[in-house]
């Protein structure tokens, strides 16, 4: 049986208002002290793992049995044009959508 809401709540807040330290005989500080140290991130993993996913991509739409009726399908969508408009808004808001939801993910922390 899991806790509900309030509950949790509760018990966050008893939890993050004691000032009280239960003693270790020095447990948490030996241990925190053979922890490594934290990576440093490289510059480079972001731009190399968003290439990455769509080098991916293209290779399974070229692969992928299903890749050819994709393909179809984006490209139906990139020369989409409403009749009373020149401007294929349509089709480019749906693909801003898409390109932009794939890279808030991706840099998503």
């Amino acid at each position: 049986m899991s806790p509900s809401k309030p509950d949790e709540a509760r018990l966050n807040e008893l939890l993050m208002e004691s000032d009280v330290y239960i003693e270790d005989n020095g447990f948490t500080d030996r241990v925190m002290g053979q922890l490594p140290p934290p990576r440093v991130s490289s510059r480079w993993r972001r731009p190399i793992l968003m290439l990455s996913a769509v080098l991916a991509c293209l290779v399974g739409l070229v692969l992928v049995p299903g890749g050819a009726y994709l393909t179809e399908v984006l490209y139906q969508v990139a020369s989409y044009r409403p009749a009373q408009s020149p401007l294929p808004i349509v089709p480019v808001a749906v693909l801003l959508l898409l390109v932009g939801g794939g890279v808030a993910a991706a840099v998503h922390e």
